[in-house]
């Protein structure tokens, strides 16, 4: 028999009453604690709103709730226990306030969490208008497809800036000017399409390439941008090399003699955001979708009749890019409304293999961090 605390008979009493087939669950006004094992294994969980004056959250209180995927905590919580929400679906969503405990609780367990989260997207389509022989065709179909894609998940409400045609230095500029502001639990949304080529310093990094054809930045110049940025960092980059005349010319431009594959571009990205905080007590901050793998390139090809990246075509198929019927959202391989960047990764790496290309992701099976989420109510 659970312990119960003097003034929590009423509680014990709901509790028993709430173990049922309740999907949403809305705990009433009074309720300081939450007993240990309280909601413990209770599968029919979905929502949980918890009310403000709850102080305390117990040991494995909602632990086992293998279907529980939104949980409302108050900023009144001042303790969690840190296996209270063991077992919980992998892609939970706490939604608190912020700076409350839910929400340092959240940014430090690899849980996702909405506490005044403001989403952002900076979206570049690099289209080269200025250079013939590079000028590429698909990166503004690319961007325009994000703009469709994106609204739809009104859980994420992603402000979207759009920029074209940037010099590395104007990459820099548009990311500390879109993202600067961000805080400790916000998201933004960092987006390229473009040329890849291989810089020219003694690193042999992967770099993404101005719209003036010369000036490059590379990963790790990127990732000391971002470091300046506060918050959960998405970097999604369609870019390689575009056939073998334009590598030629790129490294004949750039002085690079020995031309690496396409796999070590992309590692270059992985490898640059996928660094661990020097404190333990941080989860990364970093989530990385590039366009291609070993021996290959990254290809426009048409999608829906538009020359578009083909990467980037397959991922926003899954996004709902082709959804004949408004709310079908391909990539949602669970059906609950969330798109993690597992779901993301797996949907568009299933399709691209035919194409010869095999995409990565950083981290790996991230199936925690719901970087779409739409409307999730429950009937």
């Amino acid at each position: 028999m659970k312990r119960v605390y003097p003034r929590a008979a009423a509680l014990a009493a709901l509790i028993l009453a709430l173990q049922s087939a309740f999907a949403q669950v809305a705990l009433p006004a009074g309720i300081r604690v939450i007993e240990t094992e309280a909601f413990w294994g209770n599968t029919a969980l979905i929502e949980v709103q918890l009310p403000e004056g709850l102080v305390s959250i117990g040991e494995r209180a909602f632990s086992a709730c293998s279907n529980l995927g939104w949980i409302d905590i108050p900023a009144s919580v001042t303790e969690l226990n840190a296996d209270c929400l063991s077992g919980c679906a992998s892609d939970l969503l706490i939604r608190t306030q912020e700076n409350s405990a839910a929400m340092h609780f959240a940014l430090t367990s690899n849980v996702d969490v909405q506490a005044d989260t403001t989403y952002r997207a900076l979206l570049i389509a690099q289209e080269y208008a200025d250079l013939s022989c590079m000028t590429l065709e698909g990166p503004p179909n690319d961007v325009a497809a994000w703009q469709t894609c994106l609204p739809a998940f009104v859980e994420t409400p992603y402000q979207l800036s759009v920029r074209t045609d940037l010099t590395a230095q104007g990459m820099e500029d548009a990311i500390l000017d879109v993202f600067g502001s961000a805080k400790a639990q916000d998201v933004s949304l960092l987006y390229y399409s473009g040329h890849g080529i291989f810089s020219d310093d003694d690193s042999e990094q992967g770099a993404l390439l101005g719209a003036d054809g010369e000036e490059t930045i590379n990963a790790t110049r990127l990732r000391t941008v971002l470091d300046r940025i506060q918050g959960r960092k998405i970097v999604i980059i369609d870019a390689c090399y575009s056939g073998n005349m334009l590598v030629a010319s790129a490294a004949s431009e750039h002085g690079v003699v020995d031309i690496p594959t396409a796999e070590d571009f992309v590692n270059s990205f992985i490898s640059a955001f996928s660094r661990k905080k020097r404190s333990n007590l941080s989860a990364d901050s970093y989530f990385v979708l590039t366009a291609a793998s070993k021996d290959e390139e990254s290809y426009e090809g048409l999608v829906n009749g538009r020359m578009m990246g083909l990467f980037t075509g397959a991922l926003l198929r899954g996004l709902g890019l082709n959804a004949a019927i408004s709310g079908v959202y391909p990539a949602d391989a669970n059906g609950n409304s969330v798109v993690t960047l597992a779901e993301a990764f797996a949907y568009a790496r299933r399709r691209l293999i035919p194409e010869g290309q095999h995409i990565q992701a950083y981290p790996e099976n991230c199936d925690w961090f719901g970087f779409m989420r739409t409307d999730h109510a429950t009937d």
